[in-house]
């Protein structure tokens, strides 16, 4: 006949149970127990289960990994526990429930399960599972050491499903996140197709690609290699044909932020296209580099002459005489030029791309 294998409280742990609302306090789970039974299932009768204090025979205890209420039963508990491989050999009958204070306070008839070393020349790592059904889930303490949480493939899987938009995979198989995401509490930002990226260093093709960049330089893309970057900034950049799209050209180019209306810049309104058509004051308009408007003026000593200032106006050119011995006539002045080909503020080069 077929061996029947369940999980119960012990008298004790039922008495924790009953006791909870009236001292106001609920029941702590701290650690999981496994036994072989001493080889056997004798002794691992519900009626006598019911009465132990410690497992039969026990050959390993650790701390519980995962616990939570079932999914689909309110009054189910799930633990879980998981036995590493450089631990064993033993076989698996039975499984106690423990508190913080050692007390017994479930305990399971388990099916003959073996546990073997790795220096057997066999490596298995071995989540025990334990199911308890209880009147009173609230009573329950659900709380685990973070220090010793290991997650199963499947609790990994169920996580991710629960953020749909926060995790991708594409049609090869790569996965992106995107979003925000708070982490000890500090907040965590991914990028998206169409965000900017600037790097104080030049990535290499196999880090482009792994990130998903592309340089900002201009280039012409198909639509078809990558749509969720064309959905995310269309032809604002210019596009060959229907089939293609731009790339925006920000090589050599400072960054300067949107104005948006608030005046600060004042050429905002004749700023050039874009790409596609689009001017003004909109987001990856250009404009030409300029100096501000200004002028100089310069004050000469001329031999034989007393002193005369006299302004550079119209190009230096000076209608009022020079005084002098002997000395009459209309004097063009000129102010000698410094600088370079541009304005532009101390600056670094940093490589431009973009997440597609």
């Amino acid at each position: 006949m077929a061996e029947s294998y369940f999980t119960t409280l012990t008298n004790t742990g039922k008495a924790m149970f009953a006791n909870s609302p009236v001292l106001g306090k609920s029941v702590s789970f701290s650690t999981l127990a496994v036994g072989d039974g001493n080889g056997s299932y004798t002794g691992l009768e519900l009626a006598a289960m019911l009465q132990r204090t410690s497992l039969i025979h026990e050959v390993w205890r650790g701390s519980i990994n995962h616990i939570c209420v079932h999914e689909t039963n309110s009054n189910w508990l799930v633990l879980e526990a998981f036995i590493p491989s450089d631990v064993g050999d033993f076989d698996i009958r039975e499984v106690g429930i423990l508190d913080p204070d050692g007390n017994l306070i479930a305990i399971g008839k388990y099916p003959l399960t073996y546990k073997p070393k790795i220096t057997q020349g066999a490596s298995k790592d071995l989540y025990v599972k334990m199911i308890l059904e209880v009147s009173d889930t609230a009573a329950v303490e659900l709380k685990v050491d973070p220090a010793v949480v290991l997650a199963t493939r499947q609790h990994v899987a169920d996580e991710l499903a629960a953020y749909p938009e926060m995790v991708r995979r594409d049609g090869q198989g790569n996965v992106s996140i995107s979003g925000d995401l708070s982490v000890k509490g500090k907040r965590v930002s991914f990028y998206e197709p169409g965000d900017d990226i600037n790097l104080s260093y030049v990535p290499t093709n196999e880090e482009m690609t792994r990130r998903r960049m592309l340089e900002r330089d201009g280039s012409s893309l198909l639509r078809s290699d990558y749509p969720d970057l064309f959905a995310k900034i269309g032809a604002m950049y210019g596009s060959v044909d229907d089939l293609h799209f731009n790339l925006p050209d920000d090589r050599g180019v400072f960054e300067r932020i949107w104005d948006h209306g608030a005046g600060i810049d004042p050429d905002a309104a004749t700023r050039t296209n874009r790409g596609d058509g689009t001017i003004g004051d909109n987001v990856g308009t250009k404009q030409t580099p300029s100096n501000l408007l200004h002028s100089h003026t310069s004050i000469s000593n001329y031999p034989g002459a007393s002193t005369t200032s006299v302004t550079n106006a119209n190009n230096g050119t000076a209608d009022s005489p020079v005084i002098g011995k002997g000395f009459r006539g209309v004097t063009t002045l000129k102010t000698s030029g410094a600088g370079g080909t541009e304005s532009r503020p101390i600056n670094t080069y940093k490589w431009g791309g973009i997440f597609y």
